[in-house]
Protein backbone atom coordinates (compact mmCIF):
# COMPACT_ATOMS: atom_id res chain seq x y z
CA UNK A 1 0.00 0.00 0.00
CA UNK A 2 2.82 2.53 0.73
CA UNK A 3 4.82 1.86 -2.21
CA UNK A 4 1.45 1.62 -4.43
CA UNK A 5 0.56 5.18 -2.72
CA UNK A 6 4.50 6.31 -3.79
CA UNK A 7 4.43 5.26 -7.43
CA UNK A 8 0.79 7.02 -7.82
CA UNK A 9 2.66 10.38 -6.41
CA UNK A 10 5.67 9.69 -8.55
CA UNK A 11 3.68 9.65 -11.30
CA UNK A 12 2.13 13.27 -11.19
CA UNK A 13 5.79 14.35 -10.48
CA UNK A 14 6.88 16.14 -13.48
CA UNK A 15 10.78 14.49 -13.49
CA UNK A 16 11.92 11.53 -15.23
CA UNK A 17 12.94 9.01 -11.75
CA UNK A 18 12.92 5.96 -10.77
CA UNK A 19 13.82 4.23 -7.78
CA UNK A 20 14.35 0.76 -6.20
CA UNK A 21 13.14 0.13 -2.30
CA UNK A 22 12.43 -2.52 -0.05
CA UNK A 23 9.45 -1.99 2.70
CA UNK A 24 9.95 -4.27 5.09
CA UNK A 25 7.62 -4.77 8.63
CA UNK A 26 8.92 -7.28 11.62
CA UNK A 27 7.05 -8.50 14.20
CA UNK A 28 7.63 -10.82 17.15
CA UNK A 29 6.02 -14.22 16.47
CA UNK A 30 3.10 -14.91 19.49
CA UNK A 31 5.99 -17.44 21.31
CA UNK A 32 8.60 -15.07 21.24
CA UNK A 33 10.98 -17.54 19.61
CA UNK A 34 11.40 -15.68 16.50
CA UNK A 35 9.75 -12.86 14.11
CA UNK A 36 7.23 -12.50 11.23
CA UNK A 37 9.08 -10.54 8.59
CA UNK A 38 6.95 -8.75 5.34
CA UNK A 39 8.24 -6.76 2.87
CA UNK A 40 7.68 -5.46 -0.41
CA UNK A 41 9.91 -4.99 -2.90
CA UNK A 42 9.98 -2.82 -5.52
CA UNK A 43 13.28 -3.28 -8.38
CA UNK A 44 15.80 -3.49 -5.39
CA UNK A 45 18.01 -6.30 -4.62
CA UNK A 46 16.06 -8.76 -1.91
CA UNK A 47 17.00 -8.14 1.91
CA UNK A 48 19.81 -9.92 3.51
CA UNK A 49 19.26 -11.59 6.75
CA UNK A 50 22.29 -11.88 9.07
CA UNK A 51 22.47 -15.36 10.97
CA UNK A 52 23.66 -15.76 14.37
CA UNK A 53 26.89 -17.39 12.89
CA UNK A 54 27.85 -14.12 11.64
CA UNK A 55 27.54 -14.52 7.47
CA UNK A 56 24.59 -13.14 5.50
CA UNK A 57 22.30 -14.64 2.80
CA UNK A 58 19.41 -13.02 0.47
CA UNK A 59 15.47 -13.57 1.60
CA UNK A 60 13.80 -15.35 -1.20
CA UNK A 61 11.34 -12.17 -2.28
CA UNK A 62 9.18 -11.92 -5.11
CA UNK A 63 10.51 -9.53 -7.78
CA UNK A 64 8.99 -5.85 -8.08
CA UNK A 65 9.03 -3.46 -10.36
CA UNK A 66 10.74 -0.20 -9.78
CA UNK A 67 9.07 2.53 -8.42
CA UNK A 68 6.92 4.96 -10.61
CA UNK A 69 8.05 2.69 -13.92
CA UNK A 70 4.46 2.89 -14.60
CA UNK A 71 1.76 3.65 -12.33
CA UNK A 72 0.12 0.17 -12.67
CA UNK A 73 3.71 -1.12 -11.28
CA UNK A 74 3.37 -3.99 -8.52
CA UNK A 75 5.20 -4.60 -5.35
CA UNK A 76 4.38 -8.02 -4.19
CA UNK A 77 4.79 -8.93 -0.42
CA UNK A 78 6.70 -11.89 0.98
CA UNK A 79 5.95 -13.22 4.36
CA UNK A 80 8.51 -15.19 6.17
CA UNK A 81 9.09 -16.65 9.80
CA UNK A 82 12.34 -16.55 11.46
CA UNK A 83 12.78 -18.52 14.10
CA UNK A 84 16.40 -17.66 16.61
CA UNK A 85 18.99 -19.55 15.54
CA UNK A 86 17.71 -20.64 12.35
CA UNK A 87 17.66 -19.33 8.42
CA UNK A 88 13.98 -17.94 7.48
Amino acid sequence: MVLTALDLAMADLPVDTMATAVLAHVEPLEDHCGVRVRWSNAGHPPPVLLLPDGTAEPMAAKPGSCSASSPASTAPTTRSRCRRGRPC
